[in-house]
């Protein structure tokens, strides 16, 4: 999952620009973007962000919520296909009492939809 993070402000801001507007599921929001050519050779492959704000709970809630999250990306990422994306989750509050099994398959259907979405797209 390492390799896969989305780290700098600077690239959380350029996907939220491209993507345009905010996808929803029924446990996570989500924006995706193709990556630009010049910030492809960083990574190969989707790099991933997660974004949980103070609103849902204290510190030990925040992490729990992003380890869970990182745990189901790292099982379902190779079913992005290497694509060039920068994707950022928003977990919502019932990712705190869901059972980790409907987060997989969330995690799942958005990666799913994603590599349709983007598979035939040229890249820029």
């Amino acid at each position: 999952m390492l390799a896969h993070r989305l780290r700098k402000h600077a690239d959380y801001q350029r996907a939220y620009t491209a993507a345009g507007r905010k996808q929803f599921g029924k446990l996570l929001a989500y924006f995706a973007a193709p990556r630009a050519a010049e910030t492809r050779s960083e990574t190969a492959g989707p790099r991933i962000g997660i974004t949980v704000p103070k609103a849902l709970g204290g510190a030990v809630d925040r992490n729990r919520i992003k380890r869970r999250t990182r745990e189901a990306i790292r099982l379902n990422v190779a079913r992005l296909n290497g694509l060039p994306l920068d994707i950022i989750l928003h977990p919502r509050r019932q990712v705190l009492e869901c059972e980790y099994a409907a987060l997989d398959r969330e995690i799942t259907t958005i990666f799913r939809a994603l590599d349709a979405r983007f598979q035939d797209k040229p890249r820029p």
